[in-house]
């Protein structure tokens, strides 16, 4: 029984490699082809920029980031500021 196990595992292990080769080359292709219609349309030049920027990290320093976060969460609470405004007008008007 112990040889039948062993030979049913390398069977399954083969199947799994060769299944995972085959996504592998599958994948590949959808690359090459991507960038292919991307050197066709012109926007090869957008993707090496965009590249290049990942990989140099965001342009940005510290500041501007802290910044731009911080003014979003003033917009947040504004807006949750006005909700409860609305929410306390209503009530109002209720007589609760």
């Amino acid at each position: 029984m112990s040889t039948a196990t062993e030979i049913l595992g390398v069977i399954f292990g083969f199947i799994i490699v060769i299944v995972l080769i085959n996504n592998l080359h599958e994948l590949l292709m959808k690359k090459k082809g991507r960038r292919d219609e991307d050197e066709e349309s012109g926007d090869d030049d957008d993707r090496q920029y965009r590249k290049e920027r990942k990989r140099r990290g965001a342009a940005k320093s510290v500041d501007e980031m802290n910044r731009e976060e911080l003014l979003r969460g003033i917009d947040d609470l504004n807006t949750r500021i006005e909700n409860m405004e609305t929410i306390i007008r209503g009530r109002k008007k209720n007589g609760n």
